[in-house]
């Protein structure tokens, strides 16, 4: 946006009411011509909160997981909590921008149908499709197409969630009449977000460093990304994750047959917290004599300074707060 048009963020993660609070009474002024405001939320109304306070012309919902259950109750609460979002950008010119390669979004879009959206991603029958995505120690390389025009676009941020964000935020731009060069350069500009698969050069090996804080469908990703480098050992180190509720159990095991097909080593933070990770592993066929159990990060980067060599690449996906310590 900032290409062409004088815009504020809200900064950090202030993504909630308060957030968004400070973020107007500090920063937006008369000289604004496009507030991008993130909502984030733990339970129903919080969407609608931060709404009603905006009234936002557009919405973009970039994922519906099973994330906070443990304050959400269900993936169905999540779901109308994020299309709190959508509900606000009925009529009068406004859309949403949905991200269609989900499932949960598309069930969304059947809940609420009385939405003008604009499905952005992979599938072939979203309105903005992504193509060809290429990733390299250098980026991604991918294309998009729209109204049967191909663009293609660079970017220094890795993983196919931070393509389908960069699709819907394309989607927007051209909404509000920028031009393709104007955008290309917005593109290539975005740098990564600090500790969100931030890629790191550790002397002679690499950290992909995802550890901000990690849910399903970005490890998934982050783990797609892992695989696509074609030199050195490919090594994860994570502690699981947080708020899934009583799918805990579900999400873990299939995170480990997850991490089964892509890593070469596997080293598991806090026995308790990771042993549905390890049991995923085995239940994959994965040699156990690469798998280690360890009881810190402390200790995971110890052990880790004796096995890494020139050209590893390291995932290190979640960093629990203290309170989840073991």
């Amino acid at each position: 946006m900032s290409q062409k048009y004088t815009t504020l963020v809200t900064p950090h993660s202030y993504n909630t009411t308060l957030g968004v609070v400070i973020t107007v009474r500090k920063s937006l002024n008369r000289s604004i011509e496009v507030f991008v405001a993130e909502m984030g939320a733990k339970q129903n109304g919080d969407v609608k909160e931060i709404c009603d306070l905006v009234v936002p012309d557009y919405g973009m919902v970039t994922a519906v997981g099973p994330q906070h259950l443990e304050t959400f109750g269900s993936l169905s609460n999540v779901i109308d909590t994020k299309f709190e979002m959508i509900q606000a950008v009925r009529g009068n010119g406004k859309k949403g921008f949905v991200n269609g390669d989900s499932s949960n979004v598309r069930e969304g879009m059947k809940r609420y149908p009385d939405v003008d959206y604009v499905t952005y991603g992979s599938r072939e029958d979203n309105k903005v499709r992504i193509e060809n995505v290429k990733s390299s120690v250098h980026g991604s390389v991918f294309d998009i197409i729209i109204d049967h025009k191909r663009y293609t676009y660079e970017s220094k941020l890795l993983g196919m969630h931070n393509i389908l964000n960069i699709a819907g935020a394309i989607a927007i731009a051209m909404e509000l009449k920028m031009t393709p060069e104007q955008i290309a350069t917005g593109v290539k500009e975005i740098k990564p977000i600090p500790h969100r698969l931030e890629l790191k050069h550790q002397g002679d090996y690499y950290i992909l460093d995802d550890a901000f804080n990690s849910n399903p469908t970005g490890a998934r990703f982050a783990l797609d990304v892992l695989n696509q480098f074609d030199s050195g050992k490919k090594i994860i180190m994570t502690p699981g994750m947080i708020e899934l509720g009583d799918m805990d159990m579900e999400v873990h095991f299939e995170f480990g047959r997850q991490i089964a097909k892509a890593c070469d080593f596997v080293l598991l933070i806090g026995e308790k917290k990771t042993k549905d990770i390890y049991l995923g592993l085995k239940d994959a066929g994965y040699p156990m004599d690469q798998v280690v159990v360890l009881k810190s990060v402390y200790e995971g980067f110890a052990y880790l300074s004796k096995i890494v060599t020139k050209g590893d690449v390291v995932l290190i996906e979640n960093d629990l707060p203290d309170n989840f310590n073991e």
